[in-house]
C-alpha cells in the first residue's frame, strides 16, 4: 500500500511506501525526460547507474544490481521502488537487460534509458507533476535529539534550510535521509553517504542558531558561512542531515533545568537517565538512530566525553590544532574543540582521518608506556574499576608496554616548576579554573546580552547555571584571568615534561570520566561550581590533546522508574600527546580487534543487546 502527495510544499512533498514516510523532492535536470508522462502520477522508481553499457548483456546483470542493493541495507530503497527502472548509461539505444528477467520482477511497469550526462545517482526516486524527484526517508525524532532537521541538500552551493516537517510522534520532528545506494564511500570521498548530524554551536549556512535558549535565537541571523570544522566532513562526501542539541548557552543544564526547549533523552537503561553535557544531543542521537552515521559534538571541560559515558557510544575529542574555531560558538575558547561520536570505532577511525588529514604527522608512531595516575584511579564502584584495568591490560598487551602508576602531585612535590615557588600543586592552581573558564565564559556573551538588551529593553533570561558564570564572572579581574591562566600554562608545560615526557615517550594516560550510577532525568542537579585545574576532565583541555572515550562494559542498577534491573553503559578516557590523533584512534581500534571487544555497539537501551 502506497500513497503520493500526502502534503506538498515548494514542491516537494510526502508519501508512503510499504510502511514508511518519504519525501521528495525534485531532480534539477538540464533536459525533460521525455516518455514517462503516463507516470507521472503515480510512479515509483529505481535509477541503476552504470559506466559500461555491455554490462547490460549479462543476463544476469539486473539480479546482481539487486543483491547488490539488498547487501547494503539500505533503510531507505525497497522493492516497491521497482514499478519503474531507469537505466542510465552511457549509451541510451542500449538493449534492455533480459525481458525474462524483467519480467521476474512483479511490480515492473517500464524500463527506460537515459544518458548519464544527466547525473542522476543510483537510488530510489518517484515520478510526479514535478518530474523525476529524489527520494529521503522520514524518521521521528523521538527522541528530541535534533534542534533542527536540514532540508535534504541535493545543490551543495546553496544554503541550508529547514526541513520544517513535524513528525507522526507528538511533539516531534522529522529528519530527512537519503538511500546509502546513491553515495557510497570512495578513496577521494572516504565519507561519502555518511549521515551525520551536527552540535547547534556550529555555523551552518543558511540557518540561525539558537543554543537551546530562546531569547540567544531572538537575535541571532543566519550564518553566511558553514563553520571550516563542519565543512571539511562534508568536503569528504558526510550528509549533514541536522544541527544536534546542546545545552542552552553551551552550560551545565540538566533535563528539569531545560527551560527552554526539552533536554534529549537518553535512550539507554530505563529510558529515564539524564543525557548530561552540552553535546547531549549528539550523543544521544548516536546511541538511539541506526540511521545516523556519526554525529559533531564540541568539549570544554567535559561536555563531549560525559555524554559519550552515560549514552554509551565512542567519542574522540580532537587536538586543538586539528581544526579551525572560525564559526564555532566559543564556551572557552583556550579549550574549545570539536569531537565526534559514533557507535562503531571503525567509524571513529575513518572521521579522524579525514579530520587530521592535513595534520603535520607526529612523532608519536605508537604508545610506547601507560600512565595510572592514582590521583584519579581507583574509582569508588569496584565493578566498573575493574573494567578499567581489564582495558589497561589489554592495551598493554596489545602493544607489549608498561604500565606506570604515577601521582601527580607526588611529582610536583619531587619535581615542582620553580614558577610555582615551593607551593603545592593545587595551592598553586587555587581558582586558576573559576578564575579563567567563568571569566571567559561571561565576556563571550557580552555582545548577546547587549544586542537582547537594546533591541527588547530587558535582560535576556538564562538557565541559573549560565547566571550564576554571568554573575560570578563579571567580578573577575583582567589581571586575576591572565595570571590564573599563566599559572595553567606552567601547569601545562609540567606535565607535558614530567608525566607525558613527551620528547622521550608516546604516553596513553587512562581517565575516569565519571561514575557509573542512576542519574535521573527528574532530579535536580546540584549547585553551580568551578572544576579545579587538576580535575581529570581539565587534563586534555590543558595539554590540548586528543582524548577517545571507549565503553567498556555495563553495571546493573535496580530502576525506580520500571521497578527492574536495567544496565548502565560504562567507559573510559585515554589521553596521548598533542597532534597524536590518529595514533590514538588506531591504537584503541588495534586494542579492541586483540582483545576481541565488540568493535560495534547497538542503539537504544543496552549497547550490546538489540
Amino acid at each position: 500500500m502506497r500513497s503520493l502527495a500526502t502534503r506538498s510544499t515548494s514542491r516537494q512533498f510526502e508519501f508512503w511506501a510499504g510502511g514508511a514516510r518519504y519525501l521528495a523532492t525534485p531532480v534539477e535536470l538540464p533536459t525533460r525526460l521525455r516518455g514517462f508522462e503516463q507516470h507521472a502520477e503515480e510512479s515509483l522508481v529505481t535509477v541503476i547507474t552504470t559506466k559500461d553499457a555491455r554490462e547490460l548483456d549479462d543476463d544476469t546483470w539486473l539480479e546482481k544490481k539487486l543483491d547488490a542493493f539488498r547487501s547494503l541495507e539500505d533503510d531507505v530503497w525497497t522493492p516497491d521502488f521497482l514499478e519503474g527502472l531507469l537505466i542510465s548509461t552511457p549509451d541510451p539505444s542500449s538493449s534492455p537487460p533480459s525481458p525474462g528477467l524483467l519480467a521476474t520482477i512483479r511490480r515492473l511497469t517500464f524500463w527506460h534509458a537515459i544518458t548519464s550526462t544527466l547525473n542522476v545517482p543510483t537510488g530510489p526516486y518517484t515520478f510526479s507533476p514535478f518530474g523525476l524527484c529524489h527520494v529521503c526517508r522520514l524518521y521521528d525524532d523521538v527522541q528530541n535529539a535534533f534542534m533542527v532537521p536540514i532540508k535534504p541538500d541535493w545543490n551543495s552551493n546553496r544554503p541550508f534550510e529547514s526541513l520544517q516537517i513535524a513528525g507522526s510522534y507528538p511533539q516531534s520532528l522529522s529528519v530527512a535521509v537519503p538511500s546509502r545506494l546513491s553515495a557510497q564511500p570512495t578513496k577521494e570521498f572516504p565519507l561519502r553517504g555518511k549521515r551525520i548530524g551536527v552540535k547547534e554551536l556550529f555555523a551552518i549556512r543558511g540557518l540561525r542558531m539558537a543554543l537551546s535558549n530562546r531569547a540567544f535565537y531572538a537575535v541571532s541571523t543566519p550564518a553566511e558561512h558553514t563553520a571550516p570544522a563542519i565543512q571539511t566532513l562534508l568536503d569528504a562526501g558526510a550528509v549533514m542531515v541536522g544541527a544536534t542539541k546542546c545545552s542552552s548557552m553551551i552550560s551545565r543544564e540538566d533535563p528539569v533545568e531545560a527551560v527552554d526547549f526539552q533536554a534529549p533523552w537518553n535512550p539507554r537503561g530505563d529510558g529515564y537517565q539524564s543525557p548530561v553535557g552540552s553535546s547531549s544531543g549528539s550523543a544521544a542521537g548516536i546511541a538511539s538512530y541506526d540511521w545516523l552515521d556519526f554525529t559533531i559534538g564540541s568539549d570544554t571541560t567535559g561536555s563531549s566525553r560525559r555524554p559519550a559515558f552515560v549514552n554509551g557510544c565512542f567519542q574522540h575529542r580532537f587536538s586543538h590544532a586539528t581544526f579551525s574555531l572560525e564559526g564555532v560558538r566559543p564556551c572557552y575558547a583556550p579549550f574549545d574543540t570539536p569531537a565526534a561520536f559514533t557507535r562503531d570505532i571503525s567509524e571513529l577511525e575513518a572521521v579522524v582521518k579525514v579530520s587530521c588529514a592535513d595534520s603535520v604527522l607526529s612523532k608519536h608512531q605508537k604508545p610506547t608506556v601507560i600512565i595510572y595516575p592514582s590521583d584519579y584511579l581507583p574509582v569508588t564502584d569496584v565493578k566498573q574499576q575493574d573494567m578499567i584495568d581489564e582495558l589497561i591490560k589489554d592495551i598493554a598487551a596489545t602493544f607489549e608496554i608498561l604500565v606506570k602508576k604515577i601521582s601527580f602531585k607526588d611529582v610536583w612535590e619531587k619535581f615542582p616548576p620553580k614558577e610555582a615557588e615551593k607551593k603545592d600543586m593545587e595551592l598553586y592552581l587555587e581558582k586558576a579554573g573559576l578564575y579563567t573558564f567563568v571569566h571567559d565564559f561571561c565576556h563571550h556573551s557580552d555582545d548577546f546580552r547587549r544586542k537582547y538588551q537594546q533591541e527588547y529593553g530587558h535582560w535576556p533570561y538564562v538557565n541559573k547555571v549560565t547566571q550564576w558564570r554571568w554573575d560570578v564572572g563579571s567580578e573577575i579581574s583582567q589581571e586575576q584571568r591572565d595570571d590564573a591562566k599563566k599559572r595553567t600554562e606552567v601547569y601545562k608545560s609540567w606535565v607535558m615534561d614530567n608525566i607525558l615526557e613527551v620528547d622521550r615517550e608516546t604516553t596513553l594516560v587512562v581517565l575516569p570520566i565519571q561514575d557509573a550510577e542512576p542519574n535521573y532525568r527528574d532530579v535536580d542537579p546540584e549547585m553551580p561550581f568551578a572544576q579545579d585545574v587538576w580535575d581529570p576532565l581539565w587534563l586534555s583541555p590543558v595539554l590540548g590533546a586528543p582524548e577517545i572515550s571507549v565503553p567498556i562494559g555495563n553495571i546493573t542498577y535496580q530502576s525506580r522508574i520500571t521497578k527492574r534491573s536495567e544496565s548502565l553503559p560504562v567507559a573510559v578516557s585515554v589521553l596521548s600527546p598533542p597532534g597524536t590523533d590518529m595514533m590514538l584512534a588506531s591504537a584503541l581500534k588495534a586494542t579492541f580487534i586483540n582483545s576481541r571487544r565488540p568493535l560495534a555497539l547497538k542503539t537504544g537501551r543496552n549497547m550490546y543487546e538489540s
